[in-house]
């Protein structure tokens, strides 16, 4: 038994994939499961030749975040990429031999291994993220949106399983790809925290909390444009912002700015900050499946959200935190103060939350998922 783990980049780099493919193979290692690390869209000087990178994007990277894509999608989601980096990734995999199975996260190579198992998770499918008008291959013309579709139906064909986070993106893998509902298995994700801290709420000081690293595409200023609202109401409360430096004034702001988890320091701040968090407001555009509910549940803590893509699969509505329909601003502002003025209701549904993440959202226990289902004995 040995298993291949593919991802674009270094798949047990905690910066691929935001954390799942780290978080994933990781786990399944301290299963026992020895893995061989592959890496399939590595962008070498031949690609740059080919206008792998578009260079006039760099100007705006800052301010636009993914929504300018730097990758050029015409390289990245076309067909002849991902033939190209399929061959490249089944090369390295017969160089290093001995894989019984493959899993690959995200949908961009068929690997050429004969007698081998292979499998794929995503987040989400093509059609859902150009409908979102999210990621790169929203930017894509239409002969090579067409290829990626093409060639993510070709994946999933292949594949003896299809793994999703989420049951929305499960819906779209069966209704769109017309894959049999048998193939398709929700196995989630797991939250990328580690450590613990008492819950420490101060009702005199109630605390919403917004963790993201992009304050504009992480729905930021929809929750800036309510806080004079919420602060109005509940005059102690504080919003405290985390993961992003936006240009935000007011009573009671607090902008910490990124922390990074892997620095032992700065994620002792960040898990203090959830432990004396009354709620987390999430209010992205688009999140596929947010990580950051995942951490806030664990830790104990409520969240609010709109009620899109998968979020009510993380918050159970009035049992967890509470989910806001239609991206209403009043009811928004409503759910946050319902936090910020009632303890009790944060210490109920932030237990209720935890005690679902330890069930549900730790990385052992998604693991065990992926393991059983791929025929991976410990």
């Amino acid at each position: 038994m040995r298993l291949a783990a593919v991802a674009t980049t270094d798949p047990l780099d905690r910066r691929t994939f935001s954390g799942y493919s780290a978080g994933l193979f990781g786990a399944l290692a301290d299963r026992g499961v020895p893995l061989v690390p592959l890496s399939s869209r590595h962008i070498g000087p031949i690609d740059l030749a080919r206008g792998a990178v578009r260079l006039s994007a760099l100007p705006r990277l800052r301010s636009a975040g993914r929504r300018v894509p730097i990758v050029n999608p015409a390289w990245y989601w076309s067909r002849s990429s991902a033939e190209r980096c399929s061959r490249l990734v089944s090369r390295r995999l017969a160089a290093r031999g001995g894989a019984t199975h493959v899993l690959q996260v995200g949908t961009h190579v068929v690997v050429d291994a004969p007698g081998v198992r292979r499998f794929c998770v995503t987040d989400c499918t093509v059609p859902q993220a150009v409908a979102a008008g999210e990621f790169s291959v929203s930017h894509a013309n239409g002969r090579v949106l067409r290829e990626a579709v093409e060639w993510q139906a070709k994946v999933f064909a292949s594949s003896e399983a299809v793994f999703t986070l989420s049951e929305w993106a499960a819906a779209s893998v069966v209704e769109d790809y017309r894959v049999p509902p048998q193939r398709v298995q929700v196995v989630g994700a797991g939250a990328n925290i580690t450590g613990e801290r008492r819950r420490a709420v101060d009702p005199a000081r109630p605390i919403a909390l917004f963790v993201g690293t992009d304050w504009a595409l992480k729905g930021g200023p929809v929750l800036g444009s309510v806080w004079p609202r919420i602060r109005a109401a509940v005059p102690g409360a504080r919003l405290v912002v985390v993961g992003c430096s936006p240009d935000l004034r007011g009573d009671g702001v607090e902008v910490v700015g990124r922390l990074e988890p892997n620095i032992a320091a700065e994620r002792g701040r960040l898990l203090d900050l959830y432990s004396r968090a009354s709620c987390l407001v999430m209010t992205s555009d688009f999140d596929a499946y947010p990580n950051v509910l995942l951490e806030a549940a664990l830790m104990g803590v409520p969240a609010v959200g709109f009620d899109e893509q998968s979020r009510a699969e993380v918050i159970e509505d009035g049992v967890t935190g509470i989910l806001v329909a239609d991206r209403s601003t009043d009811a928004l502002a409503a759910a946050v103060v319902r936090f910020l003025s009632s303890p009790a209701d944060v210490l109920a549904m932030g237990e209720a939350a935890r005690q679902r993440a330890v069930a549900r959202h730790t990385w052992p226990v998604v693991a065990a998922r992926v393991a059983e289902a791929m025929g991976l004995s410990p």
